[in-house]
């Protein structure tokens, strides 16, 4: 079987089907990327950077490089990232679980 996770088919791929297609419904998993800083920094060096990674994100060339290989530019606020994460932990803690998989 071939087929891309993510809930859309892609512009790269336009032929190949969804795992959604594919009949696997709760199987999505998309990549995504984040950029983090060290527990204690400072709120205001936070919004700064924040504002200024919107900026870049938001860049018309930045966005037609990100639109030639598929890539969704999100951007967004901390409390967005946190609550990503915090799904993405949920999750993979239940599928990690479910499949009793442990450390070797």
């Amino acid at each position: 079987m071939l087929a891309v996770m993510s809930p859309q088919r892609t512009q790269v791929l336009p032929d190949v089907p969804t795992i959604v297609e594919s009949g696997f419904p709760n199987m999505i998993v998309e990549a995504w990327t984040g950029v983090m800083v060290p527990a204690k920094t400072p709120p205001a060096v936070i919004s700064k950077f924040n504002g200024e990674v919107n900026k870049v994100l938001a860049l018309q060339d930045v966005k037609a490089a990100a639109a030639k290989i598929d890539v969704t530019l999100a951007g967004g606020t901390p409390e967005t990232l946190d609550a990503l994460v915090k799904k993405e932990i949920r999750q993979w803690t239940q599928v990690v679980q479910r499949a009793n998989i442990k450390p070797e």
